[in-house]
């Protein structure tokens, strides 16, 4: 048990250093590399999320997309090159697991650290508490 709270206590410690050194690193260079963000065991989940995502996209039946050539909407069915999808926490698209991720504890603890904030002043977007909430079913 106290070998326990000693190691919870260092896991803690090496975070906040670790979160620091993040911080620093984004005031200097605007963006950081967070190692081991995304845990190996949800990596598959998401994985194959992203794949079957792809491939809506590419056969046309997810109309969301960027393409090539063309930095901002409206992208138009002329170019058959994606280099991005939107909307990923749509309901329709049917993938739970990328809402989960983009609102995890991790994710968010991260993110308030870097941004220096809480929880509720975070914002994706219009739509997004309301997308996340019907796929959550909370």
């Amino acid at each position: 048990m106290l070998l326990t709270s000693h190691l919870r206590r260092l896991s803690l410690t090496i975070m906040v250093t670790s979160l620091s050194t993040l911080k620093a690193q984004y005031e200097t260079d605007g963006y950081v590399l967070v190692d081991n963000l995304v845990q190996e065991s949800d990596w598959p989940e998401l994985e194959k999320a992203c794949d079957r995502v792809i491939e809506r996209t590419r056969n046309g039946s997810w109309p969301h997309r960027r393409t090539v050539g063309k930095q901002f909407p409206p992208y138009g069915d002329e170019n058959p090159d994606s280099w991005g999808i939107q909307h990923l926490m749509h309901p329709e698209l049917g993938e739970p697991v990328f809402a989960k991720w983009y609102t995890s504890s991790k994710l968010l603890s991260v993110v308030n650290q870097l941004l220096q904030c809480e929880d509720q002043d975070l914002q994706l977007g219009m739509n997004f508490w309301s997308g996340v909430r019907h796929i959550l079913n909370i």
